[in-house]
Parts: structure tokens; C-alpha cells; sequence
């Protein structure tokens, strides 16, 4: 579902797009180092500029060599 540029995302979606299972979302979220999801009534979603920041922090800390 999408609301103009902000689109929000299931965990079905979000794992597809870091491709990574369901539960590591998760876990990586548990352990902070994923942002949480956004609660719309009973869903849990997470916005795709939420997740395209993760994904940019983790591509540029692995460039640095911190993993």
C-alpha cells in the first residue's frame, strides 16, 4: 500500500528486499540494528525510504570495513 512516495511494507516485503528470512528481520531488529515497524492498526509495516536508509548504512559501513 502506498501513500504518494511513502510506500509502506510488510515483513514479507521488507525480507524480499534485504533478502534475508522473516525471523532475521526480527532478529536484526531485536538486537537494534534494524529499524522497527510502524504499527497501522493490528500490521506491523516499515516504510521503504525506513528501509533504503538501512540498506545504505549497511552498504557504506561495509565499504569502511566495519562489519
Amino acid at each position: 500500500m502506498s501513500v504518494g512516495e511513502i510506500e509502506f511494507l510488510t515483513v514479507k516485503d521488507v525480507a524480499a528486499r534485504v533478502r534475508v528470512s522473516r525471523p532475521q528481520i526480527y532478529n536484526l531488529i531485536s538486537a537494534g540494528l534494524f529499524p522497527p515497524p510502524i504499527k497501522l492498526g493490528a500490521r506491523s509495516v516499515w516504510t521503504n525510504a525506513d528501509v533504503r536508509q538501512w540498506m545504505q548504512n549497511v552498504a557504506t559501513t561495509r565499504r569502511l570495513g566495519r562489519q
